[in-house]
C-alpha cells in the first residue's frame, strides 16, 4: 500500500505544475490543511489509510511553510481523496 500511496504521490508531484493550482498563499494554503484535517474526523477508512493521510498533511503543512503551494496542494488533493467518504 505504501509503495502505491508513493507512486501516486510521484505522479501527481511530476503532474503538479499544470494542474489548476487552488492554494496561491500561505494563507490559503494553511485553511487548505486545516479543512483536511477538520475533513479528516469525519473520514470512515482503516487506522493505516488514516495515517499515510496524516503523514501527507504533515509534509503539505511543511510544504506551505516554505512557500511550495503547487505541491502542497497536490498532497492535500490526494489526501482528501484517501479520506474521502462515498
Amino acid at each position: 500500500m505504501k509503495k502505491t500511496v508513493l507512486a501516486a504521490l510521484a505522479l501527481f508531484l511530476f503532474a503538479a505544475p499544470a494542474m489548476a493550482q487552488t492554494v496561491r498563499d500561505k494563507k490559503t494554503c494553511m485553511q487548505a490543511i486545516e479543512d483536511v484535517k477538520s475533513g479528516r474526523e469525519d473520514a470512515a477508512v482503516v487506522a493505516k489509510t488514516l495515517a499515510e493521510a496524516d503523514d501527507l498533511i504533515r509534509i503539505a503543512e511543511h510544504l506551505c511553510t516554505q512557500g511550495n503551494f503547487v505541491y502542497a496542494d497536490t498532497l492535500l488533493q490526494l489526501a482528501r481523496g484517501m479520506l474521502a467518504n462515498e
